[in-house]
């Protein structure tokens, strides 16, 4: 799981927008459940 460093694709997409790499709405695009991307 998460402890071993696993994660979702959302939250690899929140990450990358987080450090502004990729705009929020390519994100949403992308995202399983696209509100959860902020």
């Amino acid at each position: 799981g998460q402890s071993v460093g696993m994660q979702t694709m959302d939250q690899s997409l929140q990450q990358l927008v987080d450090k502004r790499l990729i705009d929020v709405a390519i994100a949403r695009s992308k995202a399983r459940q696209p509100d959860n991307i902020v």
